[in-house]
């Protein structure tokens, strides 16, 4: 089919049923609310979508040049960071052809490599994907969580490592809050949720070899909807008990239980509204927090002591702490630096006794260790360098790697830049810009634009297969670090949350007026991307700009912000984004929600929403309100298209083969947009 036949086929036909409903006093009307429900009506809408979006981007031509390449890049090796315990080593390695990843385990450094569970031997069979859970002190003992394509919900399974069998002592298919192996592992502590069941926020404990039924209720956290409660591993003997209040803000109190003995667990902090990470270290609790410290530090108290006042053990600096993990009785603190990463490791004293030995211009993400064992694994990879982790011995300084994940890509050809750029209220941003070697600056460069900014998630180097596609066919990728995120600190965050979101958005539209005034590309020539939150980002620049993008991919989104806290787990997100049920809230809410402000004859990009039945985050009743409404009000040729999926969750969770094909898609749906030779 060429381009001309395309265009020339009807759009899908979707019903106009509008709902008019008063909201503080100010009518606003629903075109689609039909498309909210999962309804038989609402199926045959989306087969007639999938139909009409297929048969864009099956034409495409050089599409199977495409598929080939992102399978080559796709088609390789994974390895997890590992979990060691005693002398086992655990890990989750997906073989290079394989649809999903097994348990693996290794019995000392030089044993042969042991598949202990494949998801495709379980009940769920093809669609199931699996993930380590916890493993007991023992190591005879694995819990692992089996997931049917990207949903939230997982039902939990007890492996006997030894005997490999699979005990009767699992949890049904719900959602779990954690799982921490008692010291004896005679039995475990867990949260769990089972779906369709009430309510009730309680911590249990179940003794190997018994009927569930038995298990005995050890902690108690009410019945409000708008509470969650978690259990956290701090070390082989301390649990911590989290109780989580939700609303306009977040407030969490901790309790600290000791499991070898009676004693009730009790409250260590409370009406905690900054970030806060404990662990458990050589008799003393350590905790990584934001409490009068915007940039973090590290705050401590001796166990076995009568004064549990709270210390400071690590003060503040001016880089900002993103992380925190022990081992080996030793703290490993991240920091950004340069919208990077670098470890410093402390003894409990506070005494800074090394530094992680990666490269710079990076991520890493430390994994807690034992406090027994004196080996520390993390992860580390950048724009440039695909996942690698590292095995470092923290006693002799020695580092090897444990796996890398071998991506056929000339990283030697790619460079990257860092510059800033002015956004409307004239505060300053900083930006990334990656791309090969060969490619010179000039107008005409294709160029990829995909920020976050929000839930201060940090948008530090990371590196993406189809992203490293798109660079090898010329594209300039840039990422800006939008407010919203905390790459510049908390207040970073807090002036991109909230009523003052706009500024995230204003941000990013600033960073595409930056490319175009400084020539690097033009709006033709200028394709956006986001998921999630950076979803709801995309979708904003979209229908405050059309003007200034070519194309728009959109993933798994919130887009109806007068509505999404009444679906599923997004009512947890009000504290970052308001509530549409506030009157001051609503006002900013409205101002900006992509679904109410796409008008009648303009001209919007070509966009690509995708999504899924299974994200139980951002429902995917989003995509489907905000394809009907573009398709219905664009006056431009351009597609508005929608990539929906049964198994698509708001995480990964698609076998490799599906994985081929929506990466395909993405990609030849920007090359084609772009004018991208492939």
């Amino acid at each position: 089919m060429t381009y001309t036949s395309f265009l020339q086929q009807p759009l899908p036909h979707t019903p106009i049923e509008p709902v008019v409903e008063i909201s503080h006093g100010v009518p606003v009307t629903d075109p689609y609310r039909w498309l909210e429900e999962n309804s038989e009506r609402t199926r045959r809408w989306i087969c007639k979508q999938t139909s009409y979006t297929r048969a864009y981007l099956n034409r495409i031509p050089g599409r199977d040049r495409v598929a080939d390449r992102i399978a080559e890049l796709l088609t390789v090796d994974v390895t997890s960071t590992p979990v060691k315990v005693g002398n086992r080593i655990f890990f989750l390695k997906r073989q290079a052809h394989a649809d999903y990843p097994v348990i693996c385990m290794q019995e000392g450094d030089e044993s042969d490599l042991d598949c202990l569970v494949d998801p495709l031997l379980s009940e769920y069979g093809y669609g199931g994907s699996i993930h380590i859970v916890a493993v007991s002190n023992n190591a005879k003992l694995l819990a692992y969580g089996i997931k049917h394509g990207g949903e939230d919900s997982e039902s939990v399974e007890i492996l006997d490592v030894n005997n490999r069998t699979k005990l009767d002592d699992g949890l049904p298919c719900g959602f779990l809050h954690g799982l921490v192996f008692a010291p004896d592992s005679k039995s475990y502590y867990y949260v769990h949720q089972v779906i369709g069941a009430s309510q009730r926020h309680a911590i249990y404990q179940h003794f190997i070899g018994t009927r569930s039924q038995t298990d005995r209720e050890v902690f108690f956290a009410g019945n409000d909807p708008n509470t969650r409660l978690g259990i956290w591993k701090l070390s082989d003997r301390y649990v911590g008990y989290w109780v989580t209040r939700l609303g306009a803000t977040v407030a969490s109190d901790l309790y600290l239980r000791d499991l070898l003995t009676d004693d009730s667990p009790y409250l260590v902090a409370e009406e905690i509204e900054s970030h806060f990470v404990p662990y458990v270290v050589d008799g003393q609790m350590f905790a990584m927090t934001t409490r009068q410290a915007p940039n973090g530090r590290i705050v401590g108290f001796d166990l076995h002591s009568d004064n549990r006042t709270w210390r400071e053990i690590i003060p503040e600096s001016a880089l900002l702490m993103r992380s925190f993990a022990v081992a080996g009785n030793r703290l490993l603190v991240s920091y950004y630096k340069d919208i990077s990463t670098r470890t410093d490791i402390y003894n409990t004293t506070g005494e800074k006794v090394g530094t992680l030995p990666y490269p710079e211009s990076g991520s890493c993400k430390v994994f807690t260790g034992s406090s027994e064992n004196n080996e520390v694994f993390y992860e580390f990879n950048s724009f440039t360098q695909p996942p690698t982790t590292f095995r470092y011995n923290l006693k002799t300084k020695e580092q090897s790697v444990w796996a890398q994940k071998k991506v056929p890509v000339d990283t030697s050809s790619l460079i990257v830049n860092q510059s800033w750029y002015v956004s409307k209220d004239g505060t300053h941003v900083p930006v990334s810009l990656v791309s090969n070697r060969s490619v010179s600056k000039t107008k005409k460069n294709p160029t990829i634009l995909t920020a976050y900014g929000g839930f201060g998630a940090s948008m530090t180097p990371l590196f993406r297969s189809y992203l490293a596609y798109l660079i090898e066919k010329g594209c300039l990728l840039v990422v800006p670090n939008i407010r919203g995120g905390s790459e510049l600190g908390r207040e970073w965050h807090r002036a991109g949350k909230g009523r003052k979101r706009q500024n995230a958005f204003d941000d990013f539209i600033g960073a595409a007026e930056w490319l175009v005034a400084n020539e690097y590309t033009t709006p033709e020539r200028l394709a956006i991307v986001g998921g999630s939150n950076g979803g709801l980002l995309v979708g904003a620049a979209l229908t405050q700009r059309p003007d200034l993008f070519r194309a728009v991919v959109c993933i798994g989104p919130l887009l109806d912000m007068l509505r999404f806290h009444r679906f599923n787990s997004a009512r947890f997100w009000l504290a970052e984004y308001g509530s549409p049920d506030d009157p001051e809230d609503f006002a900013y809410l409205s101002a900006y929600s992509p679904y109410h402000h796409v008008r009648e004859g303009v001209e919007y990009p070509a966009v690509l929403f995708i999504s899924g039945d299974a994200d139980t985050r951002c429902d995917a009743l989003h995509v489907r309100k905000m394809t009907a409404m573009l398709q219905a009000r664009n006056a431009s040729i351009n597609p508005i298209l929608m990539d929906y999926r049964k198994l698509r969750g708001h995480l990964p969770g698609l076998p490799l083969d599906e994985r081929i094909e929506a990466m395909t898609d993405r990609v030849v749906f920007i090359c084609d947009q772009l004018g991208i030779a492939v």
